[in-house]
């Protein structure tokens, strides 16, 4: 079901309110997306919209923003009337193959990532979401080359460790392949980019359990229960096990978000 959005208090009726500026509201629904408070993010790129329809960054941040909420066709609209705005949008391209993907619409999705490619052949992020609706085809190896060139373009990009490291391990239930090494590489270098991430610090659990290297394992399980504890991360979304990527993979897709 959609996560419920909630209006603040503070986005409402306040004295601020008339005076804002449509750009002023983009950067304040930008800090509360950082922040992940999307329905407060939600609430500030409407707020900019009101001021100034033809705001291409504003109807993108909204799209984000549905797209977390799981509002994914409202988000897929809000993407399309970007890109109408502004056809040269990378950005609202890649978003609307984020939104299709979840849809399920995964050819579509990978025209519009290949359009955004297109426009902006320079940016991580767009190979990296490439890499996932290759996956979601069962195009593996083409994949693999996607978030490799993601890794290439900015080595700092810790999603595109996270989905090279997943599909090593998909390569290994499904071929039989032996990658787990490589796999818990690239979980390796996920969380050195980013020590926060929990979804990288789990599948690297995961993977050094396969591996028998069991004390190894608990503290990387230790590290996951430490940031939860923090605040860090989402329950359901980080546990997982090797034996459930398959699924995973097919129907998850969620730490694509999260280092936008």
């Amino acid at each position: 079901m959609p996560k419920k959005i909630n209006q603040t208090k503070q986005q409402q009726n306040t004295p601020d309110t008339p005076r804002k500026t449509a750009k002023q509201w983009v950067e304040e629904g930008n800090a509360r997306f950082a922040e992940k408070r999307y329905d407060e993010a939600l609430a500030a790129y409407k707020e900019a919209i009101k001021r100034d329809a033809k705001m291409v960054p504003a109807h993108i941040g909204k799209g984000n923003a549905l797209l977390e909420l799981e509002y994914h066709r409202a988000a897929l609209k809000a993407y399309e009337r970007a890109f109408q705005l502004k056809p040269g949008s990378a950005d609202a391209y890649n978003g609307k193959a984020k939104a299709l993907m979840m849809l399920d619409f995964n050819e579509e999705a990978l025209e519009a990532c290949e359009q955004a490619i297109r426009l902006d052949p320079h940016n991580s992020r767009f190979y990296d979401n490439r890499g996932w609706i290759l996956c979601m085809l069962d195009r593996d190896e083409e994949a693999l080359v996607s978030c490799e060139q993601a890794i290439q373009l900015d080595p700092r990009n810790a999603t595109a460790y996270n989905t090279k490291a997943l599909l090593l391990c998909k390569g290994v239930l499904l071929q039989n392949m032996r990658r787990y090494q490589e796999a818990l590489a690239a979980f390796e270098q996920a969380t050195q980019v980013d020590p926060y991430y929990t979804y990288a610090w789990n599948g690297k659990a995961e993977v050094l359990f396969s591996l028998k290297r069991y004390e190894e394992a608990e503290e990387a399980q230790e590290r996951l229960a430490q940031l939860k504890e923090e605040g860090y991360g989402d329950d359901d979304d980080d546990d997982y096990s090797i034996d459930e990527l398959v699924d995973l993979i097919h129907w998850s897709g969620q730490f694509l978000r999260e280092h936008e």
